[in-house]
């Protein structure tokens, strides 16, 4: 199991040793503080219900996000968009020339 370590800087690259509980189970998708209130790190769960069409879709949100909760945080992405803010995060990196093989 790697262990937590400070950041390592290279040519504008940060770099951590993610530990097996900073990714989601399901997804493998780092599991980050919470953008919003920045109070706790992010939970990924499935959808079990059959409302809306969405069962069984994954979903990150802020523990924080509990009905009725006082200081209650509205963190909660589905998968995608979640993958598509920890880009904008620079959490993740994808590099299309690497992936497509070009040099």
């Amino acid at each position: 199991m790697a262990r937590r370590m400070e950041p390592s800087s290279s040519r504008s690259m940060v770099s951590w040793a993610i530990e097996e509980e900073d990714t989601g189970k399901e997804t493998g998708l780092l599991l980050i503080v919470c953008p919003t209130c920045k109070g706790e790190r992010v939970i990924e769960l499935i959808v079990r219900t059959t409302e809306n069409g969405n069962q069984g879709h994954m979903f990150f949100k802020c523990p924080r996000n509990v009905p009725r909760m006082a200081g209650r945080c509205r963190f909660y992405e589905f998968q995608k968009t979640y993958l598509k803010k920890l880009v904008e995060l620079k959490f993740v990196v994808i590099d299309l020339k690497a992936s497509l093989g070009a040099e």
